[in-house]
This record gives C-alpha cells, sequence and structure tokens, in this order.
C-alpha cells in the first residue's frame, strides 16, 4: 500500500522500457517560485480570479515559504475546476512565476528484511585497539570486515579521525532528512545536536533563524522540534551509520564516533523536502555571516528516498535547491534508486539532478559487487557504498541488518564527517573564506579517493566504492607537520590600529605575528608570542598593511602563512561607490559611503555628453536632486571636503530619470538560463540596427536596457524587418533554439497575439537569419524586446519568454515603437539573388533553382526540426546558367525541415514542408 502525504512507500521499481512512468503527486498541489517582491497571497488571488470567478480554486498553502532563497510557495488547487497540466502550463507563462513543477510524492530507498536484536546485551567487550569496544560492532562487515573481505577500511581512518570538531573547533553537523526518528537509545547519547541558543518551550524564536524552540531540529509534520515521525526506523538506521556513538560499549558504531546528527522530519513530497533544505541552508547561512556565533555547521545532508525514473525537467525548483545549499558549504549526499535503472537515460529523481553539491551513490554487496537491482549512470552515479546486510539501529533499542541504497549512501554522508575533523586545516580554512570551495573541494577528493572497482566501471563517474582509509590518508599527507594560524580577519580599526582575530589548532606552543606598510614595503615589524583577538598599534592613517602569522608546535614550527592585506580607518577619499536610492521621472536620490573625517561634499552633475556642469554642495553622504527632465541619463561626480582640501572628482556614475515607458519601468518575468559560459547570445541585428556585442558568456541574463537612447531599436507598424540572430561559443558550435519576443502592447509581459515576433520552427548551429512583420498598429511608446537563444536537443521544448533552462543566454533591449508609417520592406533584400526551392510544401523530393558559375560546386544540408543532419548532397562542375538542381526526401520522415544551400562563399536557407507520402 503506498502512503499518499507520508514518508515512505517501501518497494522495488522494475525497469519500465518503451514508455515514461508517470510520476505520483500529491493531488491537488502545486510549488511555485514567485519573482522577486512578489506575495504569495496577492498572487493566490490573481490566479485564482484568472482560473474561476467562483473563489478558492487557487490558493496559498501554509504560512512559510517552503524554500527563501528561490521565494517558493506551496499552493491547492481544484482539480475540478482546472487540470494539473493546464494549470503548471498557465503558471509558467506568468510573468511572476519564476518556475513552477508539481509536489510529487518520493519513496525510501530501503529494502525490509534481515536479523534483528537488542542492541544492549551481556556481550564480552574486545580488548582495546583503536576499534571501538562497541558490542555488536563486529557484526557491521562494512567497516571492519572480519572474514577478510571488503570493507570501508574504517580502521585506518579512526587512526586519524574518529569525528566531532574541526581543527578550528567548529562542532560539525551533519542534517539527516527523513520521515521520522527513534532516539531513546543511549547509543545515540552525546551524539544528536542541539540548539543551544534556543530556550526550549518558552514560545519564543531565540536564535531568531523563524522556528520557535527549535530545539532538536525541525518536524515539518508536526510543526515542532520532535524527532517522531511516521517511518521512525527508516530514518534511526541512516542515522545510525553516520553517527551512532562509537566506543561506548553500547550497541554499534557510526562511520563518525562523534558527530553532531540534526534531524529533519517532513512529509514524502517535494515541498517538504524543498522545506528541510531551507532549514538546513539557513541554519548554515547563519553560521557563515556570524562566524558561528549563531546557526549551526552543517557540512552535508542525507537524502535516502527519491523518485524512481523522475527527470530533472519535472522538478526544477527541487534540482535547484542544491547550488544554493554548496555555494554555503552543504554538500548534499543522495541514494539511488533500488531498480536496475540507467539513470543518465530512465531518470531519477534527486540523483540526475544536474549539481555539482549533489553526490549520488548506489550500492556494492558484501563481496563487493554492483548490486544488480540498484541505480546506476556513467554521468550521474558519482561511486557506491555498502547496501547489503548493513548492521544498524533500528526502533525501541534494538539493532538489524537493513538492506538498499538507503543504507549506502550515509556511509559516504559520514565520510564527510570525518573529513573536517581530520587534524589538517586545510578544509576548516577554505570554508572560511570560500564555503563553495570546500563543498567542492569535499565532493573532488571523495570521487578521487575511491577504491577502483571493475564492477562499477563504466556505470558510475569514479568507477569505484567509498574507501575511508585512502580518502583520509589522502587529506592528511598533504597538511605541513604544523600548519599556519588561518582564516585572519579585522573586526575593527582606528586612524592607528586594528583588532585581528585569527583561527588556530589546539596543540599550537605559540603563536606570532608580522606586519608591515603595503604602500612603502617597509621592514616587517613582529609581535610574539600572542592569542587572538590582539590589537596591533602605532599604525598611519588609511593605510594598508601586510599581516601574516606563523605557528609553533611540539614537534615543529610552521612557514609564515600567506599574506593578508587589510586597512586603518581615517581615509579621506573620493566616494567610489555611489548608488542611486531612489528616483521617479524627474527626482533622483543619490547616496554614497562617506568619510568620518570629511566635513562634506560636493557634486556635479549633467545631462550625458553636456558641456556644462551644475555644482551642489551637501553636508552628508546623500542628496537629493529635484526638477529633473524625464527619460534623462546624467552624469554624476562627487569629491569629499577633507582636513587638507578638497579632494579630486570620483569617476562618473550614471543614472536615468523615469518616465522612458514600459522598457524599464514595467516588472517583466524573470527569464535566464543555469550556465552560459560555452554558447551565449553574440550579436543581434534587425534592419539596420545592431545590438552591441554582449561579450563572452558567463552571465546566463544580460541586461543591456540602459544602452543609450540614441542607440535603441526603432520599429515601425505595418513593416518587414530582416532578422540575423549570432550566437558566440567557447568551444565546437551547438545546436541553438531562437526566439525574439517584444512586449507589442507596453503591459509588461509577452504573453498576447503576436508578441513572440520571430520563431524559425527550428535549431542551429550558426548565424540564424530570418524576418518579421510588425501589427497593423503599434502603440508609440519605449518597450522591451527580449532575445532567448536555448541549447537544444530533441529531448528539449523551444524557449519561452519566462523561466529559467539549462544552458544558453537570455537579452533584453529597448525598442522604440513609433507610429509613423515605412515602406513594407524597409531592409535591403541581401537574398535578391536567392536559390527558388519548389515545391514547398512537397510530397516527394524537391528541386533548387541557382545561379551558377561553370566548374562551381553547391552543398546542400537537409536538417529536421530539432536541428540533426538528416541528409546532405554536394553538386560538383556546375555549368554556367540556372540549373535545376534535385534533392530526394527518400526515408525521411513528413515535417518541418530546415534547408541550408551553400556555393562560393555564399549561403541561403529555407524551410521545407515534407508532408508523409501516402
Amino acid at each position: 500500500m503506498r502512503l499518499l502525504c507520508f514518508f515512505f512507500t517501501i518497494f522495488v521499481f522494475s525497469p519500465i522500457f518503451g514508455q515514461t512512468p508517470t510520476l505520483e503527486r500529491v493531488p491537488g498541489e502545486i510549488l511555485v517560485s514567485l519573482g522577486k517582491g512578489i506575495l504569495p497571497d496577492s498572487f493566490a488571488k490573481k490566479m485564482d480570479f484568472e482560473i474561476s470567478n467562483r473563489g478558492s480554486v487557487f490558493q496559498k498553502k501554509g504560512d512559510r515559504s517552503v524554500f527563501s532563497k528561490k521565494n517558493i510557495w506551496l499552493f491547492s488547487f481544484d482539480e475540478s475546476q482546472i487540470s494539473g497540466n493546464n494549470l503548471l502550463e498557465k503558471l509558467r507563462h506568468q510573468p511572476d512565476v519564476l518556475e513552477a513543477q508539481f509536489n510529487f510524492l518520493l519513496e525510501n530507498r530501503g529494502l525490509e528484511g534481515g536479523i534483528y536484536s537488542a542492541c544492549y546485551g551481556r556481550n564480552k567487550f574486545r580488548p582495546p585497539t583503536n576499534l571501538p569496544n562497541d558490542p555488536y560492532f563486529s557484526y557491521q562487515y562494512y567497516l571492519k570486515n572480519n572474514s577478510g573481505g571488503a570493507d570501508l577500511a574504517a580502521e585506518k581512518a579512526w587512526d586519524i579521525t574518529t569525528g566531532g570538531v574541526t581543527p578550528a573547533g567548529d562542532t560539525i553537523i551533519i542534517c539527516v532528512i527523513d520521515g521520522g526518528f527513534d532516539f531513546p537509545q543511549a547509543d545515540f547519547a552525546g551524539n544528536l545536536w542541539k540548539n543551544n541558543l534556543e530556550i526550549p518551550n518558552d514560545g519564543l524564536d531565540n536564535d531568531q533563524n523563524g522556528f520557535t524552540d527549535d530545539s532538536n531540529g525541525w518536524n515539518f509534520l508536526l510543526n515542532n522540534d520532535s524527532p517522531n515521525g511516521y517511518f521512525n526506523q527508516h530514518g534511526s538506521a541512516v542515522a545510525g551509520i553516520i553517527g551512532a556513538r562509537g566506543n561506548n560499549g553500547k550497541g554499534i558504531s557510526g562511520v563518525n564516533w562523534q558527530v553532531k546528527i540534526m534531524p529533519i522530519v517532513c512529509p514524502g513530497n517535494v515541498g517538504g523536502i524543498l522545506s528541510a533544505y531551507d532549514y538546513t541552508l539557513k541554519m548554515r547561512e547563519l553560521y557563515n555571516q556570524t562566524d558561528g556565533k549563531r546557526g549551526a555547521f552543517i557540512v552535508a545532508t542525507n537524502a535516502s528516498w527519491g523518485i524512481n525514473f523522475g527527470q530533472p525537467a519535472d522538478a526544477p525548483l527541487w534540482c535547484g535547491v542544491y547550488d544554493f545549499l554548496g555555494n554555503e558549504g552543504i554538500l548534499n549526499i543522495a541514494a539511488t534508486a533500488n531498480s536496475a535503472i540507467n539513470v543518465d537515460t530512465q531518470g531519477d529523481l534527486p540523483t540526475a539532478c544536474p549539481s555539482n553539491y549533489l553526490i549520488a551513490v548506489t550500492s556494492v554487496d558484501a563481496a563487493d559487487q554492483h548490486v544488480a537491482n540498484s541505480g546506476f549512470g556513467k554521468k550521474h552515479i558519482d561511486l557506491a557504498g555498502f547496501g547489503e546486510n548493513i548492521y544498524t539501529m533500528l526502533n525501541g533499542n534494538q539493532c538489524g541488518k537493513q538492506s538498499g541504497t538507503s543504507f549506502a549512501a550515509p556511509q559516504v554522508t559520514g565520510a564527510v564527517g570525518l573529513l573536517y575533523a581530520a587534524p589538517c586545516p586545510n578544509l576548516i580554512a577554505i570554508a572560511k573564506i570560500n564555503p563553495a570551495a570546500a563543498t567542492f573541494t569535499v565532493r573532488k577528493m571523495l570521487l578521487e579517493n575511491v577504491s577502483p572497482n571493475a564492477s562499477l566501471a563504466g556505470i558510475t563517474v569514479s568507477g569505484g566504492r567509498l574507501d575511508l582509509q585512502k580518502l583520509l590518508e589522502k587529506y592528511q599527507n598533504g597538511c605541513a607537520a604544523c600548519p599556519a594560524p588561518f582564516g585572519l580577519k579585522l573586526l575593527a580599526a582606528t586612524d592607528s590600529s586594528m583588532l585581528l582575530d585569527w583561527s588556530e589548532l589546539s596543540d599550537f606552543q605559540r603563536v606570532d605575528l608580522k606586519y608591515r606598510n603595503f604602500d612603502t614595503g617597509s621592514f616587517w615589524s613582529k609581535i610574539e608570542e600572542i592569542t587572538p583577538p590582539v590589537w596591533v598599534q602605532n599604525l598611519e592613517k588609511c593605510t594598508f598593511y601586510e599581516i601574516s602569522l606563523k605557528s609553533e608546535c611540539a614537534t615543529a614550527e610552521s612557514i609564515w602563512s600567506g599574506i593578508s592585506l587589510e586597512k586603518t580607518a581615517g581615509c579621506c577619499a573620493p566616494p567610489d561607490d555611489i548608488f542611486l536610492q531612489n528616483q521617479t521621472s524627474t527626482a533622483s536620490t543619490l547616496e554614497w559611503s562617506g568619510y568620518p573625517s570629511a566635513a562634506g561634499y560636493k557634486l556635479r552633475l549633467r545631462p550625458e555628453n553636456a558641456p556644462d556642469w551644475q555644482f551642489f554642495d551637501c553636508g552628508t553622504a546623500q542628496i537629493s536632486l529635484l526638477d529633473l527632465p524625464k527619460c534623462t541619463r546624467f552624469e554624476v561626480q562627487i569629491q569629499s571636503n577633507c582636513p587638507g582640501g578638497a579632494t579630486v572628482f570620483s569617476p562618473s556614475f550614471y543614472f536615468q530619470t523615469a518616465g522612458c515607458g514600459a522598457c524599464t519601468e514595467l516588472d517583466y518575468c524573470f527569464s535566464a538560463s543555469q550556465n552560459a559560459l560555452f554558447e551565449w547570445v553574440n550579436e543581434v541585428k534587425i534592419g539596420d540596427w545592431a545590438s552591441p556585442k554582449v561579450g563572452v558568456g558567463g552571465a546566463g541574463y544580460q541586461n543591456l536596457t540602459m544602452e543609450k537612447l540614441s542607440d535603441t531599436l526603432v520599429l515601425h507598424p505595418k513593416t518587414k524587418y530582416a532578422v540575423l540572430l549570432t550566437p558566440g561559443f567557447a568551444g565546437s558550435a551547438t545546436q541553438n533554439y531562437f526566439r525574439v519576443f517584444a512586449d507589442l502592447n507596453l503591459d509588461g509581459d509577452f504573453l498576447d497575439a503576436d508578441e513572440m515576433i520571430f520563431d524559425p520552427g527550428f535549431s542551429h548551429d550558426g548565424a540564424l537569419p530570418g524576418e518579421f512583420k510588425t501589427p497593423d498598429f503599434l502603440p508609440p511608446g519605449i518597450s522591451r524586446l527580449r532575445v532567448v537563444m536555448k541549447k537544444f536537443t530533441n529531448l528539449d521544448t523551444p524557449p519561452l519568454p519566462c523561466g529559467t533552462f539549462q544552458s544558453g543566454q537570455v537579452v533584453d533591449f529597448c525598442v522604440r515603437f513609433s507610429d509613423e508609417m515605412v515602406s513594407d520592406f524597409s531592409f535591403k533584400n541581401e537574398n535578391a539573388a536567392a536559390p527558388q526551392v519548389f515545391p514547398n510544401p512537397t510530397t516527394g523530393d524537391f528541386f533548387v533553382k541557382m545561379k551558377c558559375l561553370e566548374g562551381e560546386t553547391a552543398r546542400f544540408s537537409l536538417f529536421d526540426a530539432a536541428g540533426r543532419l538528416a541528409k546532405s548532397v554536394v553538386f560538383k562542375n556546375l555549368p554556367t546558367g540556372e540549373p535545376v538542381l534535385k534533392m530526394e526526401t527518400s526515408g525521411l520522415p513528413g515535417g518541418f525541415y530546415f534547408l541550408k544551400m551553400e556555393k562560393n562563399g555564399e549561403v541561403w536557407r529555407a524551410k521545407m514542408a515534407i508532408n508523409q507520402k501516402s
């Protein structure tokens, strides 16, 4: 029986070929990512009115965003009034919506069965060694295989660390997201996370993280911090593998003997999962922002659940969260399907999600062979852990054997905790400065230090299985015997001093600091035998100083650390960060960061390119400029009045008053690709107008609406325009689908009739020519033009004006609509001598008549609607004149095609329609 609302149905899918499985979802629920500043209640009322005037068809569900970083909310809808598919399509076309998806149901990745026993009997403890004295440790073959078979080599890894805290003293926390937990066991004593800033049961959000009384984590089923849920045994088993207390004479040992487990309980659907990840992200963000004073140092999450055959295209909101978590320092581990699925082709969620901050885990058995009934994929499945007969914690002080990828994944999750606890500061030093880099470093080490395994070669990314000894030794061998202090930061500065802090290891015997004036390169000054924080005195004001640290350990001393640059206070210089605080069509307010020693500021202002300046004096770092002309671009420069005299004027800052029209003043829907590093929009030509070069890729969205008004494209009603869209590539050319949209009625969207002004109907791998014709009437004014270029395969859909997609780019321009009528053909007809293609459409072969000179060669290439080459023919030694050349279509299915004709460096293109032959 399947549970429709909560974690986790326990069964195994068989592989399905030749059909697309329908993913189960929570009836009448949908997840929506709203644009910045869009309120869910207002949006729900708007959608409710659009769907039906009866009311209560579409409503917000819950009072909290399920993932605040992307403004994702859960909504309910009446399926008797609108089908789910129709609603999803409608939502994805709304200007206020970034993305939407169904609230799919999930399954766990464990299989029932195995041996169960009481965890705490009168077992004889083994002699003290580097192995734990837990009575049932001998059953945990995956940690140490006493029969001589394969294992994780935990024994050697524990010689380096058994977990707990980082070398800098940060308490390591692993978040286990599951359907529930049973934590009365003594074997979790001391290893459960406590939110020490929260006062239990006082009804207050003491740590101000948005959750009241979350002393033990959070339960999204009961809306409290109880770990109890609906599948407690599954959560307990997973948590036990990661962090059951080791060497305490009770039960079993986790991969980490000491670590803090943060339990998150949530319903078995995507909305619950997003809420769980949101809580995790907020706690690590707080830790990073407050240098550990608030929040939690979460290094990994464990997901032993998912959706067999799930496709990332159906779950863009779910797949999108992993990059946010990774950027804050959290690596996410997920168990793949307990089914013989090729995840690369058949899909799986979340293990097919494309993120560098997600690790997908499959299973091997006790013989170290890939479990046939577990997922695989050379592109998406990263490595394996042991997943057969895994002895772990169960409910009610029980231990027992469990099987499935559910119990392979937490071995990898536990390995992340061990890495951070190793007595090497490399990871924590990176994490303090760049959490995302630390996350990526851990992922890289996990994949590069596996135990090679022939049964995993070619079906996983790494071709191997987790090896704790190899992982920890490789990391530890990269560390010096006595590392330097790390994480230097400036806590405070005066005109003549700086308060400095840094992180140390517990075995440092002493620390020395040296500093010198960066500008003069003077001799180093040294302060010896200090403890953080420390004041460095007698410095010059407004001056950069180079700072370095060195430590001394019991048996060795470190080299001096890398140079840090810090600056004293007392500066008085031209402002370098002017910004626009507020504006209307006739007024603008500017602000800038002032200097305490400045007596005031002088501002000069002029319309861009005007010869004369206007001057204004102000006593604070803010000014309101009134009675300005509307829709005018201004240039501003500011100087500071310092004790020694006025500075030079700052570099120019530009702003534009409102009143320009829809282009820059209406809130258009968001659209962007997730990756523009390899293909992007390079140039757009419409008629005689050419866009500025967008340039090398990287930004999935480029906003060029603030270019000079004199450079704005002008369109006239009832006029035909030539189009040339040119992509840019970092490497070889790829197939891309272009579309061009224009807000013809100036209403702030691209959803009205005829507002998709150009659609070639196919993808292409180079510059794309075409044409479009404007409608009979365009209201005069300045509106917005959007060019969308989407990397395209035969499985993709053409790009939409709103929302996100994987690769390509979106570029916005302003366009001025003029009510002046011009010639119907306002562009030069560069294809006056173009070949003639007939018949078109055709039910058989077609012919091309083209002008030729004797001896020329022509090549005809026919591409299908997905941009794949369907047929190519070369005609050599053509005669002078206008020969008629035949292109056969035998064997081609009916549909639209793209014909590319090349001769003597000239290229022509035509859209073909080939009907099925009867």
